[in-house]
C-alpha cells in the first residue's frame, strides 16, 4: 500500500514505524503477511480506534459500529461492515484459509482510521 505524506510534518508509519517525511511517499510492507494476523490485528485496532474516537460501547465490532451508527456516514459504516464480515468468514468459516479480498481489506481498513 502506498502512502503520501501530504502534510508538512513528518509523520510514521502506523505498521512499520518507518519515518515519512513531508511530500513523500512511503510503501509499507508492515502489514502482517498472515491474513488471520491481518484481520485480528486490524480488528482490534480498529476496535480501540472507534472507542477512542466516537466514544462507541459494546464488547465487539458490530456492537461498536451499532453504537455510533448514527454518527457515521453510509462509506464508513460500509467499510466497517465489510471488515467485520471478513473477519467472521475468515475466523468462523471453516472453508475458509483467507482473505477474499486483502487489499480491499487494508483500504477499508485505512479508509476507516484515516
Amino acid at each position: 500500500m502506498v502512502y503520501i505524506n501530504t502534510s508538512s510534518e513528518i509523520e510514521y508509519c502506523n505498521w512499520c514505524s518507518s519515518t515519512i517525511f513531508p511530500a513523500s511517499a512511503h510503501h509499507c510492507i508492515g502489514y502482517p503477511t498472515n491474513d488471520y494476523e491481518l484481520v485480528i490485528v486490524c480488528s482490534k485496532r480498529l476496535e480501540r480506534y472507534l472507542r477512542s474516537k466516537y466514544n462507541a460501547k459494546g464488547n465487539n465490532l458490530r456492537k461498536l459500529l451499532r453504537s455510533i451508527e448514527n454518527i457515521l456516514d453510509n462509506q464508513h459504516k460500509s467499510a466497517i461492515e465489510y471488515i467485520i464480515d471478513a473477519r467472521n468468514k475468515l475466523v468462523h468459516d471453516e472453508l475458509c484459509v483467507k482473505l477474499d479480498n486483502r487489499n480491499l481489506f487494508i483500504y477499508n481498513y485505512h479508509y476507516i482510521t484515516d
